[in-house]
């Protein structure tokens, strides 16, 4: 019987989001959604770490990649890169509740 050595991959390092709280998220980013520009209540909103390139495109969970958004407008924008272009265009779709296609 062949004893065959294997190891597994090492799990992906996802690393930054445990050193950067909602707190200082939302003291870094003035309280402002990156997506909507509104404000974000840290008690009556559901704040939550924006990845400005989502883990789906290769981003990192450093602080310098989140940015403070609104669940909602979090979700809404999905896994898509925010180039500028597209990022004004998700705000008025925010805002408007057109249905675009980014």
């Amino acid at each position: 019987m062949n004893d065959v050595a294997f190891t597994l991959p090492a799990p992906r390092k996802r690393g930054g989001n445990r050193y950067i709280t909602i707190e200082q998220l939302w003291e870094r980013d003035e309280g402002i959604c990156w997506l909507c520009e509104d404000y974000v209540d840290l008690e009556f909103d559901e704040p939550t770490r924006d990845h400005v390139i989502p883990h789906a495109q290769g981003g990192s969970d450093h602080p310098s990649n989140l940015k403070l958004a609104h669940r909602e407008c979090n979700e809404v924008r999905g896994n898509e890169p925010m180039t500028a272009q597209a990022a004004l265009l998700q705000n008025l779709k925010l805002r408007s509740g057109i249905n675009l296609q980014i």
